[in-house]
């Protein structure tokens, strides 16, 4: 279920900017968009507004006003924003002012001073990570 917010017509410059950039499998939650539910994306995932379920993509960013409140299952995950879940991904990069409560499993982790981290964060081989080694 997707939530609309007030705001009619087109959207910003800037948001147009940054939505031309992004490829055709590219899907792209705004700041003023809810959803409840899952999420998959086949490409990157980009999320400035609210899911309420688990997200799952090749590569998954949470910018700086994005919440997820589930789990993120990608090769690739920048976290700028808020997740209250598991995040499971071969390279994961948590931004200063981030806030992450939930294990971070991960190949390779680089964690910016200022991000907030309420989280275990163990470490796999890169075998974790291919489709067919677990679950």
């Amino acid at each position: 279920m997707f939530l609309k917010s007030e705001r009619q017509g087109q959207p910003s410059k800037a948001l147009a900017e940054e939505m031309r950039g992004m490829g055709p499998e590219s899907t792209f939650i705004s700041v003023d968009t809810k959803v409840c539910g899952d999420l998959t994306g086949v490409g990157e995932v980009h999320i400035d507004g609210e899911v309420g379920g688990d997200v799952y993509g090749h590569s998954v960013y949470v910018g700086p006003e994005g919440v997820v409140m589930g789990d993120i299952s990608a090769q690739y995950a920048d976290i700028a924003g808020t997740v209250h879940g598991r995040i499971e991904a071969r390279s994961v990069s948590v931004a200063r002012g981030a806030s992450v409560d939930g294990t971070i499993t991960h190949n390779e982790i680089d964690i910016e001073p200022g991000a907030k981290l309420e989280s275990r964060r163990p470490w796999r081989p890169p075998s974790y990570f291919d489709k067919d080694s677990h679950g």
